[in-house]
């Protein structure tokens, strides 16, 4: 039962609002294991995503344009294709249209037969754009975690959990961790449903990696719920890429500590490794790379890290911020570092002859890898910098792949 109740905001204007009976939320709740916050929202504005599914009626996702925003669409549409579900994922053009919902696309979307918009990122602000879509009598679910005014848009539901009214402990999350919850409780109540009685139930720890990318890339803090997040997501990221985890060796945070330690490096020597690259550490690691040279491996060491006038006895140290260098790259992080080393050896090949019979490496490739490093490692989006986020955004969006859709982030 809906119970229209009257309130008054902070300044004194009277608002009209519809309200759930708590005890059928609590029943919604129970019965499909749904956190609080989504059984309220998704029952107060009479809007089932799981009957959407069940229909098979078609759903497009509309998107931030940053990567929590890319991120949390991927997910929701990676779930989506779990079940069998088509959607379309719409990322505004930055310049174009802006940021958010707006009414033109939302019209276009229409025409292509859409039923319901999942809003991601974006859309607790949206007033206008949500009333337009009401009078082309579009659905709308805003999934977002900005945070409001007393006043909410005109959706079909506004699942975020720093809405003014909510109480929820989820406060610190990303948009792609509030999508991960929506989820979590959408593939429960379709398990209620006998959605998955003949069908493959997907597999939620996959997507992990995605709500640890948008999380760090948001810069949320990484406590709570978000810990869970970008650990489990950082193993399901080791575990899939087969190719990095052959030849990149990470070492245990809880038993090996950061950066260098001689038992790491001497079970490298005994695998055949030759010369060893130390990457975004290794400027103070004066022992280990002592204890390395003991045993005939050499380190090479990328870092940007500030040290000290006594450089570890390495066969190489690159890194600009070494008290001896004054080079105006100070402000790089490992990896714009290590692009740096990638251009110069290049170079260096290329003067070698060695690309005589082969075809050259492409270098502007991975500036995919460059620019999420720079922006995740909070460096200045100055210089050096803004250019290799620009042109890693191009890649980026260049890039096709099932999981996103970027019609422009520049």
């Amino acid at each position: 039962m809906l119970l229209d109740i009257e309130k008054r905001s902070m300044t004194d204007a009277l608002w009209r609002l519809q309200e759930a009976d708590q005890r059928e939320i609590l029943t919604l709740t129970q019965q499909f294991e749904l956190p609080e916050v989504l059984a309220r929202t998704l029952f107060t504005r009479g809007v089932n995503i799981g009957s959407v599914i069940s229909n098979g009626e078609n759903i497009a996702i509309f998107g931030d344009y940053d990567v929590d925003g890319a991120t949390s669409s991927a997910l929701i549409n990676r779930y989506l294709r779990m079940t069998s579900i088509q959607s379309i994922i719409y990322i505004p053009h930055r310049v174009d249209e802006g940021y958010g919902l707006n009414a033109h696309a939302l019209l276009q979307l229409k025409k292509k037969g859409i039923e319901l918009y999942i809003s991601i990122d974006c859309g607790t602000l949206a007033y206008q754009p949500t009333e337009d879509a009401k009078n082309f009598n579009l659905d709308i679910i805003v999934i977002d975690h900005h945070l409001g005014t007393e006043k909410l848009p005109i959706a079909a539901a506004v699942v975020n959990p720093n809405r003014l009214d909510e109480t929820s402990p989820y406060t610190n999350l990303a948009a792609v961790g509030v999508s991960f919850l929506l989820i979590v409780a959408l593939n429960k109540s379709l398990r209620g449903r006998g959605f998955f009685t003949n069908r493959k139930q997907p597999d939620l720890f996959s997507p992990l990696d995605l709500v640890a990318l948008g999380t760090v890339c948001d810069v949320m803090q990484i406590t709570g719920l978000n810990r869970a997040f970008v650990s489990q997501g950082l193993r399901v990221i080791y575990l899939t890429a087969i190719g990095i985890r052959s030849i990149i060796y990470i070492p245990d945070r809880v038993n090996e500590g950061y950066g260098l330690n001689a038992e790491a490096l001497l079970q490298l020597k005994k695998k055949g490794v030759g010369p060893c690259i130390s990457v975004d550490c290794g400027t103070l690691a004066y022992q280990p790379i002592e204890d390395a040279k003991n045993f005939n491996l050499d380190i090479i060491v990328i870092d940007y890290h500030l040290g000290t006038e006594k450089l570890p006895s390495a066969a190489g140290v690159v890194n600009p911020s070494r008290l001896d260098e004054s080079p105006p790259y100070a402000n790089l992080a490992a990896v714009g570092v290590s692009f740096l080393l990638i251009v110069a050896l290049n170079k260096s090949l290329r003067g070698r002859g060695f690309f005589t019979n082969r075809k050259q490496p492409d270098l502007f490739s991975p500036l995919d890898l460059v620019a999420l490093g720079t922006v995740c490692d909070v460096m200045q989006i100055t210089g050096l910098n803004r250019a290799f986020v620009s042109q890693g955004l191009r890649v980026t969006s260049a890039r096709k792949t099932s999981d996103y859709v970027f019609y422009s982030m520049l």
